[in-house]
């Protein structure tokens, strides 16, 4: 028995001998083939002495770090079969070929008697070939209804079922002496199989790029239903549209047939657009090709270093078209810088700031390593902090040596019944600033203000200028100085601010709009529950949030949801229109007005091109 073991993409041979050497020793295992390219270890193993489990924890315990893939144990006879499949089914097409024009072929395979035999004998070896690849013992798979391909078995079959007494009839007349000319599609029914298992290993060569891509997010390539693509509202409209159209192609074939029987009393005419029908039709692709492209999309995300939980909010963020960001924890650092001071008569900015230095010497908060670090970089000298005591905004009431200080914020210092009548005016010039003002006392009287201006996110104003081309209309929400709200709003270019006392009638505003709000914040918690996503900047792992990255990269995302179920809404309306044009030529209806038919061996190429239109498709999501 075989196994096979996804490995890391980033590894090399090199780095793995010294592990397969150590492998290959463990009693039991036979062979080792490593496929480098595709970073595949294949394994095979004496059924009677190891079970999966002990190779799978062999190969843990020999240092590989690898996993398993269901369902990919080696297949010798695949490829061989493939390339049989071809082999007889491109004789049988030169034997009809043969039949119609002047082609070397030996007297024995004359058509239609020995040709026919000779096609019959070979359509079942191609059958026998295809039989493990069709998967013809699930055709309705795990959805309901029947996929692509086993439409096209069935029409192999419905061919194969006329052409079989077709041929019973024809050597009944040939032994009684009569001419007969018969039209057979055993051609057809062998050809319809060899196209399927080649669409069939198109799609798996689909899956296995995004179980790569997977791979190298380091996200489990067992089960891809976990991205839940199949439960997002496309999807279920694409499921359902596939549902509709399987019997709509059943009524049609059997429409077709019996319509060109009673018309024409023309048997094989009506086997023929009947099988074509159900060639052309391919109702099960939207099923297919909804969560395939989906899921591309999520990884995507992951790829632009902003993963999304799964796929519905995917499709949420796709509706997006409004942003909230809380003005400073969203869009600026948890970082200052040192302005300036404003000092009170007698004082020096050195001294002020060495007083709030050595007050703030045990604070962690921006603000005071901002201080901390300008006195620093003035090599001023700071005196012993004796006691401190801080509140919940970071306001710091200290003893400095001998001197009682307080620092902190306006309000902090009015509670404190310190007198700042003359200090408001100005206090409120340098917020309308946008500067941070820290106030700074001693002894209960007050020595100055210390201005700082906050650090913005790398590419804020970029990321609001991408915004504003997508139509999305950006919010900064102030979450206690109103007035440096609107200086950053302006700063960074954002549509509107929202000031505190606005705040919960603006999202009640937008939710009656039907607006397709996401919320992006940077804290633990946000400050107003906004109905929507939510988006998390900050670097805290337990925030919990469908969304995570850095700001920058928030119109990338939003840009990937977009391409990805436009895409999905694009091939939808292309399959629309395909099977709109193909299911009336293919039953007939051309022969009508123009005497146009198409044959099976027209209608199996139609069939894998859309196909493979619709799944395979190169990488689409480029960051903007």
């Amino acid at each position: 028995m075989t196994l096979t073991f996804a490995l890391p993409l980033e590894g090399g041979k090199g780095e793995w001998k010294a592990s397969l050497k150590s492998l290959k020793k463990t009693d039991g295992i036979k062979k080792l083939r490593l496929n480098r390219r595709k970073k595949r270890l294949r394994v095979t193993f004496d059924e009677a002495r190891l079970s999966p489990s002990e190779v799978e924890r062999a190969v843990a315990d020999a240092g590989i770090d690898a996993q398993p893939i269901i369902g990919g144990s080696v297949d010798r006879f695949g490829a061989f079969a493939q390339l049989m499949c071809w082999v007889l089914t491109l004789s049988m097409l030169y034997l009809t070929l043969a039949s119609r024009v002047i082609l070397p072929v030996p007297e024995v395979f004359s058509y239609p008697l020995s040709a026919g035999v000779t096609e019959l004998v070979l359509m079942l070896a191609v059958w026998l070939l295809s039989f493990r690849a069709l998967n013809l013992n699930r055709l309705g798979g795990r959805y309901a209804g029947w996929d692509t391909y086993a439409f096209a078995t069935l029409a192999a079959v419905c061919a194969a079922a006329y052409s079989v007494p077709a041929l019973i009839y024809c050597a009944w007349k040939i032994s009684a002496g009569a001419d007969v000319n018969v039209e057979l599609f055993f051609d057809s029914a062998a050809l319809l199989p060899t196209l399927a298992t080649l669409g069939i290993a198109t799609q798996r060569r689909a899956t296995r790029r995004t179980e790569n891509t997977l791979r190298e997010l380091g996200l489990p390539v067992e089960n891809l239903r976990f991205l839940s693509a199949d439960e997002t509202k496309k999807a279920v409209f694409a499921a359902r549209l596939s549902k509709i159209f399987t019997w709509v192609a059943l009524l049609t074939a059997l429409g077709a047939l019996v319509c060109w029987i009673v018309r024409d009393q023309r048997l094989p005419f009506a086997v023929k657009c009947a099988v074509c029908v159900l060639v052309v039709s391919c109702p099960n692709i939207p099923r297919r090709m909804a969560p395939t492209l989906i899921t591309r999309g999520v990884a995507a995300c992951a790829e632009n270093k902003t993963p999304v939980s799964n796929a519905p909010v995917l499709e949420k963020l796709k509706e997006t078209d409004t942003v909230i960001f809380e003005s400073h924890d969203a869009l600026t650092r948890s970082e200052a810088i040192v302005r300036g001071c404003v000092l009170t008569d007698g004082m020096s900015q050195n001294i002020l700031l060495a007083l709030a230095a050595s007050a703030l010497q045990m604070e962690n908060d921006g603000v005071s390593i901002a201080i901390r670090e300008r006195a620093e970089a003035l090599r001023l000298p700071l005196d012993p902090l004796i006691e401190r005591d801080v509140n919940e905004d970071s306001d710091v009431r200290a003893l400095v040596g001998e001197t009682r200080v307080l620092v902190g914020s306006y309000d902090f210092l009015l509670k404190n019944a310190l007198d700042l009548s003359k200090w408001e005016q100005q206090v409120d010039e340098l917020t309308n600033e946008g500067l941070i003002c820290v106030m700074v006392a001693s002894s209960g009287v007050i020595k100055g203000i210390i201005t700082l201006e906050s650090k913005l996110l790398p590419r804020v104003c970029e990321t609001m200028d991408k915004l504003r081309k997508m139509k999305i209309e950006t919010y900064v929400m102030a979450t206690e100085n109103t007035k440096a709200a609107r200086v950053l709003a302006l700063q960074v270019g954002a549509d509107k601010s929202v000031f505190p006392h606005e705040a919960e009638i603006a999202i009640r505003l937008l939710a009656a709009d039907k607006r397709k709000t996401l919320y992006v914040y940077g804290g633990e918690s946000p400050v107003f529950d906004v109905p929507g996503l939510k988006m998390n900047l900050g670097a805290n792992p337990g925030a919990r949030a469908d969304v995570r990255g850095a700001l920058g990269d928030l119109p990338n995302v939003l840009s990937i949801a977009r391409r990805t179920f436009g895409s999905v809404k694009k091939r939808l309306r292309l399959w629309l229109l395909y099977e709109l044009i193909t299911l009336p030529v293919a039953a007939g209806a051309l022969r009508l007005w123009l005497g146009v038919t198409i044959s099976p061996l027209l209608a199996a190429p139609l069939m894998l091109m859309m196909n493979i239109l619709m799944l395979y498709t190169g990488k689409t999501h480029k960051r903007i």
